[in-house]
């Protein structure tokens, strides 16, 4: 099984009952919003969550938005279709802090032919008063065909979902 982008798993294979490609789980918002814990793994001595460590948030959000509208990164990747990284841009503008509960809001912000960026904003879950921002970050995924590890234009099905997803 190949590697997904950033090195994480990729998504376990699906019960029957699973959406199959392009077909949306429900008519959900082209947001999403995925929460996360900053883990103490994730954390230097003072508590504050390491640079490194919101690479994982993106890429769990991008995942989770993928998989929430019908196009589950495992299934891409067993039709022969990557999507490795390309470029990202991050913007830091406050620190997370070990146990903060974090929201990663993803969403398609741009589609070519052969690439698709995703845009982020990360806030931290308060309980009351307004959200602290923490980051704001692109990232862009070219297509490549797996067989041949060379860029592609991307697949009708694949384009067409993150066309609906497009803000």
């Amino acid at each position: 099984m190949s590697p997904s982008p950033l090195g994480a798993s990729p998504d376990p294979t699906p019960s029957v009952s699973s959406p199959q490609l392009n077909e949306p789980a429900s008519e959900a918002p082209a947001d999403f919003i995925h929460e996360v814990e900053v883990r103490y793994s994730e954390t230097d001595q003072m508590g504050v969550a390491h640079h490194g460590s919101y690479l994982v948030y993106l890429e769990e959000a991008r995942t989770g938005l993928m998989r929430a509208h019908g196009t589950p990164y495992g299934e891409v990747e067993r039709s022969g279709i990557g999507l490795p990284v390309r470029n990202i841009s991050l913007k830091y503008r406050a620190p997370a802090f070990y146990e903060d509960r974090v929201h990663v809001t993803c969403w398609v912000s741009a589609l070519r032919s052969a690439s698709v960026t995703f845009s982020y904003e990360i806030h931290r879950a308060e309980e009351a008063g307004p959200r602290t921002h923490l980051l704001s970050a692109q990232v862009e995924l070219a297509c490549v065909d797996l067989s041949t590890k060379r860029p592609r234009v991307m697949p009708e099905f694949l384009h067409s979902a993150f066309a609906a997803r497009l803000r």
